[in-house]
């Protein structure tokens, strides 16, 4: 019916990308004057997980309303709410949407912002995005006859990002207890 909108906040991927810059300086910085080889990679493990926590944090995250449903990809796990398990929808703190069985999924993509700050990527523009896409599908007869067993909510966990940040932390870990 119509092309799928994907909202993020506008500052987001900024922010990840001014993180990996700020850890990309301090690491030359480091390397530049030269250090002991465990400082360097004590330097190195560090910046690698607060890049893979920048990353997860504020580059992956965003909210996808298609005619399938709502997609919410947050940090740690992606939440696909078909349009028959859709209950209803709210922006007081973030997009949270509700589902007919009574879960609540915030969306970290869309936070709410105040008054100054309403535009794309924002709760309200976010809700909005998912309610007009609805009645559109609505008023088209797509959600007619709809069964609510044939179109379950999907959770599906952040494999990827998880097993970053962990290996990150991990190797951070194993820097610190390195003698020297």
């Amino acid at each position: 019916m119509r092309p799928t909108e994907t909202m993020r906040p506008g500052s987001s991927r900024p922010i990840a990308v001014a993180v990996v810059v700020c850890c990309a300086v301090a690491l030359g910085a480091v390397a530049v004057s030269g250090p002991a080889p465990v400082v360097l990679a004590r330097t190195l493990a560090a910046a690698a997980l607060i890049c893979a926590l920048a990353w997860a944090v504020y580059w992956r995250p965003e909210v996808e309303v298609s005619d399938g449903g709502v997609r919410i990809v947050n940090p740690w796990r992606t939440v696909h709410v078909p349009w028959p398990a859709l209950e209803g929808v709210s922006h007081r703190w973030s997009l949270t949407v509700t589902t007919v069985d009574g879960r609540k999924v915030s969306a970290f993509a869309a936070p709410a912002r105040g008054l100054a700050e309403q535009g794309a990527g924002t709760a309200l523009s976010a809700a909005r995005a998912v309610e007009d896409r609805r009645e559109a599908l609505r008023a088209a007869g797509f959600l007619d006859d709809v069964r609510l067993e044939g179109a379950p909510v999907t959770v599906e966990p952040a494999t990827g990002p998880v097993l970053v940040c962990l290996g990150a932390l991990v190797a951070t870990v194993a820097s610190v207890l390195l003698p020297g």
